[in-house]
């Protein structure tokens, strides 16, 4: 996953040297909407989690329950931090390599920051 990230990056630096702004401003908008996910995890989502396996009547029933809430979780926070730096700054009005490399950096920052761990 790194050397997916890594050389995402590289290929779209290589095709337009002044999307860097725009590469690290996905990347930037992907960790802004990775921290209320991040600080969920560490307060909410287990009281939610206990709840909802007392809840739910059986293993599958809990699964089921809780990977609609994670999802969901993950669809509001990551793609609403998108559509709304893409409404509210000139990215509205952004070329299709420039709209490109703010993807690519978006997507490499978050395959560099989870393959990382794997490393370790």
């Amino acid at each position: 996953m790194v050397a997916v990230g890594v050389l995402s990056v590289v290929y779209w630096f290589r095709r337009s040297r002044s999307a860097l702004r725009l590469f690290l401003f996905g990347g930037a908008v992907w960790a802004v909407s990775v921290a209320p996910k991040f600080l969920m995890d560490y307060t909410v989502t287990p009281g939610i989690s206990s709840w909802m396996l007392q809840a739910t009547p059986g293993l599958m029933a809990y699964l089921a329950v809780i990977g609609l809430y994670v999802g969901l979780r993950t669809g509001l926070f990551e793609c609403g931090a998108s559509y709304v730096a893409f409404v509210k700054t000139r990215l509205r009005s952004a070329s299709t390599d420039e709209a490109t490399a703010f993807g690519v950096g978006f997507g490499a920052t978050e395959a560099i920051f989870l393959a990382v761990p794997s490393l370790m």
